[in-house]
């Protein structure tokens, strides 16, 4: 037989971690089942404080009376002893930590001379040698002037993530130091200046359906994004003879990649394939001829241009966006004599020598 139905809900919370919190202890107290000693209170109250055992024994008195078994930054310690009359209030500066034995004396700031209840206002300047901010949760920091990383050495300071805590640190993030080093990133794509060159590793991309490595593709990108005007280092595929690099004279021990030009017997060649020692001829794989040596003798007459061919920067329609850095200059000889290009006694010709016009 049911005599009666209860329903029981239950429900989770998310509680935050707790920041400073004031804790008084008066080890003359009868109540008081601490370790801390008499001495232990004295060193407290004394400035220097290096007392680590001390220290310890006052972190674990803490921890033991904390909500959450921590002692905390910003936690405010007041230890006295009123048996003997001596005592002091010092804030915890050290790092959240459950374990006593991880505190030392340094963890603590010195005696706190003066406790003010309620708001501040402080026309002038207000100076501290430390600022104890280390649990401050969920709040912003504004700063209407300047935010200063590093000491007067620049020997210290950095802004960082969580996650990324050195320069060369592989996990996601940020991490800038005092001396204007930054990386952010990974360890496979990221922006990084180390303070001699900036190194770019990855992607980079433009839109969600552009990147840089579509204008070294023989295809056009997926949106009417016009293509970008990039400067080749001349690391080009090999399927994409576009560098038109001059290399000068031919030589035999030097490396030439798709795209290299160079002068042989007289005429101009253009690497199709990547070669070391092999030298340009009309049966060559390697070689195609741009512009074919003239026939000897007094009257034969050839011509050299300083550039042959252009890549100029286009939409993927194919209007063209620029004609920036393009055009060349038309030499022609006759014979071993440089033609003249004339507007006045010979419009639109080339003749020998310099003309004399009377």
């Amino acid at each position: 037989m049911v005599i009666n139905n209860r329903t029981i809900s239950l429900t989770k919370s998310i509680t935050g971690v707790r920041g400073g919190s004031v804790f008084n202890i008066d080890i003359a107290d009868a109540g008081y089942t601490g370790t801390v000693t008499s001495t232990d209170v004295e060193l407290w109250a004394t400035d220097p404080f290096t007392a680590n055992a001390a220290a310890q024994r006052i972190a674990a008195d803490i921890i033991a009376a904390s909500e959450d078994g921590f002692i905390r930054p910003n936690d405010r310690i007041t230890l006295v002893d009123s048996d003997n009359g001596t005592g002091a209030t010092r804030i915890y500066t050290g790092a959240a930590t459950s374990t006593n034995t991880s505190v030392a004396a340094s963890s603590f700031s010195t005696i706190v001379v003066e406790v003010i209840h309620g708001s501040a206002i402080v026309e002038g300047t207000l100076s501290a040698s430390a600022l104890a901010a280390d649990t401050t949760l969920t709040n912003r920091l504004y700063v209407g002037s300047e935010l200063v990383v590093g000491d007067a050495q620049q020997l210290a300071g950095s802004i960082h993530n969580v996650t990324k805590t050195t320069l060369t640190d592989a996990d996601g993030g940020f991490f800038i130091n005092h001396d204007g080093k930054f990386v952010i990133g990974d360890s496979t794509n990221f922006i990084a200046w180390t303070g001699e060159e900036l190194i770019i590793s990855g992607k980079i991309r433009q839109s969600s359906s552009y990147t840089i490595e579509d204008a070294f593709s023989d295809e056009n990108p997926a949106s009417d994004i016009p293509w970008s005007v990039i400067t080749d280092d001349g690391d080009r595929p090999d399927d994409n003879a576009t560098r038109n690099v001059h290399r000068g004279e031919y030589e035999s021990s030097t490396a030439y990649i798709v795209g290299d030009i160079v002068s042989w017997n007289g005429e101009s060649w253009i690497c199709t394939q990547n070669i070391v020692g092999e030298a340009p001829a009309l049966e060559s794989a390697y070689w195609n001829i741009m512009s074919a040596r003239g026939v000897d003798g007094d009257d034969a007459l050839f011509y050299v241009l300083s550039n042959a061919s252009y890549i100029v920067p286009a939409t993927s329609d194919g209007s063209i966006l620029s004609y920036l850095g393009t055009g060349t200059t038309i030499q022609v000889f006759e014979g071993s004599t440089p033609l003249v290009f004339h507007t006045t006694l010979a419009p639109g010709r080339f003749i020998v020598g310099t003309p004399i016009i009377s």
